[in-house]
């Protein structure tokens, strides 16, 4: 187990939130308990997506890309990563569909981000798909990561 996961596992344990979540005012504590939740998974979604939360998603709950998932799925993915204290009810019970979970549920501001993001590059560029078809002009199917930088 790497130091990065056995902290996260650790924090799970003893509910030790990064970022100072808990400090948050005006929330009863079932309120706490659903941002604890949320930290949670996130951490160990950006932890295992190499510090991208959309990577995570995709790697740990979603690799089919349907951006929405099933409890189970979530259930699957806490006990696999030995995230005891995530209270999987609790979170379900965020809206009135508690079988699935979209990532715009669990994280609307990154959906937002993604939204703005493919308007900036259809304004700019023609889209996501002309912008990769502008980046990978020796036609090989994919840009290595370089080519970003």
């Amino acid at each position: 187990m790497t130091g990065e996961r056995h902290a996260l596992r650790r924090a799970a344990t003893y509910g030790k939130v990064s970022g100072g979540v808990l400090n948050a005012r005006n929330q009863n504590i079932s309120d706490l308990g659903i941002v604890q939740d949320r930290q949670l998974l996130g951490d160990a979604l950006r932890l295992i997506g190499g510090g991208s939360l959309l990577r995570g998603w995709r790697k740990g709950l979603d690799p089919t890309g349907k951006m929405q998932v099933t409890f189970q799925d979530v259930a699957n993915f806490i006990k696999r990563e030995g995230l005891r204290d995530i209270d999987l009810k609790r979170l379900a019970s965020q809206d009135s569909d508690s079988s699935t979970m979209s990532l715009e549920e669990f994280s609307p501001e990154l959906c937002f981000f993604i939204a703005s993001l493919k308007d900036w590059l259809k304004t700019t560029c023609g889209g996501p798909v002309q912008l990769f078809f502008d980046i990978d002009t020796a036609q090989k199917g994919h840009i290595p990561t370089y080519s970003l930088a």
